[in-house]
């Protein structure tokens, strides 16, 4: 790892072995389930690319500015425009039963998706709307 702070996605330009790929995700996951296990779970909602950081003491989850309590707190959180998010955001993001409000099972697609990225190499510009 490098010893300054990087964008995940910087290194998944530059290519990773099976080790280091594996050894974000164990990272990543280890901060979904510390953020997932509080009382109230705290939904990160916006897990992508660009929200994690690599450093010498491995990957880290940043960027909060979307995460909410999910014990109903919602209305304390401001509604924020999340242009350019749409690829890394579950389907029922947009159901209006869930009108936008950042959940658990939405941090798991989204690290699902990242995990596309990570492991597969697949970005969202290979992906299309057609595809699914």
């Amino acid at each position: 790892m490098m010893p300054d702070p990087h964008l995940f996605s910087q290194y998944l330009q530059k290519g990773m072995s099976e080790i280091e790929c594996m050894a974000v995700i164990r990272d990543i996951l280890r901060g979904i389930v510390y953020l997932h296990g509080r009382n109230p779970p705290v939904a990160h909602g916006t897990i992508n690319p660009a929200q994690i950081y690599m450093g010498n003491n491995g990957a880290k989850l940043g960027e909060f500015g979307l995460s909410q309590s999910v014990a109903g707190f919602s209305s304390l959180v401001p509604t924020i425009t999340v242009t350019g998010m749409i690829w890394w955001m579950s389907p029922e993001y947009f159901d209006d039963a869930h009108p936008g409000l950042a959940t658990v099972p939405d941090d798991i697609w989204s690290f699902g998706c990242t995990l596309l990225e990570d492991s597969y190499h697949i970005t969202k510009a290979d992906l299309t709307l057609k595809s699914w």
